[in-house]
């Protein structure tokens, strides 16, 4: 990201061309935000973000959605599992 603002910062009067898709808005679930996927990014000849570049961070960042959705999902068995116990102890 730092590279881009950088980069788009000291365009001056460069062109700077972005590729994105119009019919494509993304955003924050409660919030009536929305934001256009930006898929490459140059600066004159320049390229900044390629289309490669941006693909692989959104694999890596969505890779850590399953982890923590799973991890999440244990935590509420072990407490709801620790909850049970307690009571059935309180019971007996």
């Amino acid at each position: 990201m730092g590279a881009v603002e950088k980069a788009i910062g000291e365009a001056h009067q460069r062109v700077v061309t972005i590729l994105y898709d119009a019919s494509n808005t993304v955003g924050p679930v409660f919030s009536k935000e929305k934001f256009f996927p930006v898929y490459e990014i140059r600066v004159g000849d320049e390229l900044v973000r390629s289309h490669q570049d941006v693909d692989q961070a959104w694999r890596r960042d969505n890779r850590l959605a399953p982890v923590l959705g799973w991890g999440f999902l244990g935590m509420s068995v072990l407490l709801l599992a620790h909850g049970a116990r307690r009571l059935r102890q309180r019971g007996a």
